[in-house]
């Protein structure tokens, strides 16, 4: 009997790897490498906050979106497609509203594929959806209408009067720059594309609708990206009137506002699925029983998730890093154990830039162990994960609040994961289950066809107890 095929790597897979691998090195390139900026301080400052939101939150957007992409789902599709809007738009403006430093071919390696992989998302998104019938959402049509003209008045207020009055020069006062690539970009493009995707979830056109929920995305990190940029921005520059920072609840409040129109539209496409490209083979195979499953039917911390969120808050230490150590200092102040004041005013104080990039590196690693596949190296995050837990508790009974809830999620998360047999190795055991079964000799007399109810077949594993099933 010929074995399944093997799985084809789908190229949007490499699409998407090198768009994020090429957004980290801009970001951290951005963030840390000292001198890389050299435009006037506003906009170095809100350069660092795009850097900053583009690796804590748009890369880790792309590679969920990608990855449930993979599995089937329309609404990966669009979220992996959101992100990669964020991410061409900010690369355009990295390599035109940044002046050429020793980064630039990495930011225009981020721009490239970024382009590519809007088009391909866009693409997939629309033969997914083309037949597919949807409710006309007009409330959303509506938003996005109403964010379409508010942002062109916006645009042409601060354009029109500087270019028909002579002065054209005033448009990019204080940036340094000879013209602005967020106008000519969101004029010639991004707003209008907008507009007509508005219409079609006016009219309950399905393709148009998934993508509207794209750009929804856009929005949200655009909204939230917009908010750490010009909080930056002013820090870096109080006196620029190009980053302000009235401007950051503002864009906070629309990035809050966008959500509800994009639920509305991810609970339309909820029942949507696609077909990825070459997909392997389905192998029908026994169902494992109820009881040899590992708390089926309870909800708990999965690995993934926690792993996750410990390389985000790795990406956070990097923006602290880069932003101002500072922030740092008071960290100790009401630690509970005589001495770790002390000790990290001496020495953590001493190299906080150094420290800072340790402490988002244990926590990358840390994130990673989690993310593995291996039961074993999890079980080492999880240890690292609890004693991280337990040292915070330390430095103060404010962090009691964060660590005693956390605690409670982590570790019957990590006796789960660690001290039960892992979901393979039950499957593996299934299938040697399956394939006795089918080997066996069928007869087509009626005496045969009896079942068999005390018959029973035992199949143990080096990594589980014996698992039974009757036939």
């Amino acid at each position: 009997m010929t074995g399944p095929r093997p799985r084809h790597l789908d190229p949007i897979v490499l699409l998407l790897s090198g768009l994020a691998l090429a957004s980290v090195l801009s970001s951290l390139l951005t963030l840390l490498v000292p001198d890389l900026l050299r435009g006037p301080p506003v906009m170095n400052g809100s350069a660092k906050g795009t850097a900053l939101v583009i690796l804590v939150v748009a890369v880790p957007a792309l590679a969920m979106g990608g990855v449930s992409a993979l599995r089937g789902s329309v609404r990966g599709l669009v979220l992996a497609a959101g992100a990669a809007a964020y991410l061409a738009y900010n690369a355009v403006l990295l390599v035109l509203a940044t002046p050429v430093n020793r980064a630039f071919l990495v930011y225009e390696a981020m721009l490239s594929l970024g382009l590519w992989a809007v088009v391909v998302l866009c693409v997939r998104t629309w033969r997914a959806m083309a037949g597919v019938r949807v409710v006309a959402l007009r409330g959303v049509a509506a938003y996005l209408a109403v964010v379409v003209l508010l942002n062109t008045v916006a645009w042409l207020a601060r354009i029109g009067p500087p270019t028909l009055g002579g002065t054209p020069q005033d448009v990019v006062a204080g940036t340094g720059l000879t013209t602005s690539p967020v106008y000519v970009q969101d004029l010639a493009f991004w707003l209008p594309a907008f507009a007509w995707l508005a219409l079609g979830v006016w009219r309950g056109h399905a393709p148009r609708t998934a993508l509207a929920a794209a750009a929804l995305w856009y929005w949200l990190f655009e909204a939230v990206g917009v908010a750490v940029d010009q909080w930056w921005g002013h820090r870096a520059d109080p006196t620029s009137g190009v980053a302000s920072g009235a401007a950051v609840p503002l864009f906070l409040v629309v990035a809050a506002v966008t959500i509800g129109p994009l639920l509305r539209v991810l609970q339309e496409l909820r029942r949507t699925s696609w077909t990825p490209a070459a997909p392997p083979p389905r192998v029908a195979r026994a169902r494992v029983p109820v009881s040899m499953r590992s708390h089926t039917g309870r909800w708990r911390v999965q690995a993934r998730w926690v792993g996750g969120f410990f390389v985000w808050t790795a990406g956070i230490h990097v923006g602290i890093v880069a932003a101002d150590t500072e922030l740092y200092r008071h960290f100790a102040d009401g630690a509970l154990v005589p001495g770790v004041a002390q000790t990290w005013r001496a020495v953590f104080m001493a190299q906080p830039m150094t420290w800072g990039l340790a402490l988002a590196a244990g926590e990358a690693t840390l994130g990673l162990l989690l993310l593995s596949r291996s039961r074993r190296v999890r079980a080492v995050g999880w240890s690292g994960v609890i004693a991280f837990q337990l040292a915070l508790m330390a430095f103060g009974w404010g962090f009691w609040l964060w660590s005693v809830p956390a605690l409670a999620l982590v570790v019957p998360a990590a006796r789960s994961d660690v001290g039960t047999s892992s979901r393979r190795t039950e499957d593996r055991a299934v299938g040697h289950l399956d394939r006795g079964l089918l080997s066996t000799p069928v007869s087509t007399s009626s005496h045969d066809r009896e079942p068999v109810r005390d018959a029973t077949l035992v199949v143990k594993s080096p990594d589980s107890p014996s698992l039974t099933r009757r036939r």
